[in-house]
């Protein structure tokens, strides 16, 4: 899930290195405001910084719905792309971006199962 990869790429990555986690969502359950769903998970983790000028690796969040254009542009940015989920259907995203040639990670349950494997992807 989101909270496993959040963990993981904090406990990975300094606001020094040259690193960002792009996270595109919907409105998260009863919250609306995953930036503060995102704080809360910080704080729990005990990541927050302890510092204004030592502060985290860049997050930014995609709330809203995109274009085709916009995410096409989102894909073409990124490095690397990963499936942070616990269950997926066919999973259009996955196949996206790797149609854009983006190494790809995602959990190796349900859809994705059926066209991602250790050959084409992790």
């Amino acid at each position: 899930g989101w909270d496993v990869l959040l963990e993981a790429y904090l406990r990975e990555f300094k606001f020094t290195d040259n690193v960002a986690l792009h996270l595109k969502t919907w409105s998260f359950h009863e919250e609306t405001n995953f930036q503060k769903v995102i704080a809360t998970k910080v704080d729990e983790l005990g990541l927050t910084p302890k510092t204004p000028a030592h502060h985290n690796a860049a997050i930014h969040v995609f709330q809203r719905n995109l274009t085709n254009a916009e995410m096409a542009s989102l894909y073409k940015g990124a490095d690397a792309f990963v499936l942070a989920t616990r269950g997926e259907g066919w999973c259009r995203p996955l196949a996206e971006a790797m149609s854009m040639g983006l190494p790809s990670i995602c959990t190796n349950w349900s859809g994705p199962a059926a066209f991602l494997d250790e050959d084409v992807g992790y």
